[in-house]
């Protein structure tokens, strides 16, 4: 399956309640459900934490970047007003660069080749609840098989 990097980072609260993980340093259980389904989350869980190093392996080099120059660049005692002017800017630039960086990385399309898109059937069959806005925080991981419960109108 392939999906953007974003939608895994992003939504790593929704990924966590459904396959197990922690949430703000709290444990979240899996989800009990038959072996099959255990099995395709586990693998699920396998690429999600191999994109989520992947991501993190990135994102440090970014942020020392961005730490060095707010460093080198601090206002010291008795800078002009030009100076901190200058200092300002070069902060400025320096955090610019690094929101671009991590919006580019964001967008990385990644390949999990071990994972597919999950029927919305099967979540229903497995008894696995989640909150509409994790179903819509996973959107990119469901395949949808079920009718919603409203007539669309013109």
């Amino acid at each position: 399956m392939r999906t953007k990097l974003g939608n895994i980072v992003v939504n790593q609260g929704a990924l966590a309640k459904l396959i197990g993980g922690e949430i703000d340093d709290r444990p979240i259980p899996g989800p009990v459900c038959t072996a099959q389904m255990a099995y395709t989350l586990s693998l699920l869980r396998k690429e999600a934490i191999a994109q989520l190093e992947f991501f993190e392996a990135q994102r440090v080099p970014l942020t020392k970047r961005l730490s060095e120059a707010i460093a080198a660049n601090a206002v010291q005692d008795g800078d002009t007003d030009e100076a901190k002017a200058e200092k300002a800017k070069t902060i400025n630039a320096a955090k610019d660069e690094f929101q671009k960086a991590v919006a580019e990385l964001l967008e990385v399309e990644v390949v999990m080749s071990t994972v597919g898109r999950i029927k919305l059937s099967r979540f229903e069959a497995e008894k696995i609840s989640l909150d509409a806005g994790d179903y819509l925080a996973l959107e990119w991981l469901i395949k949808p098989d079920l009718a919603a419960m409203f007539e669309a109108e013109d």
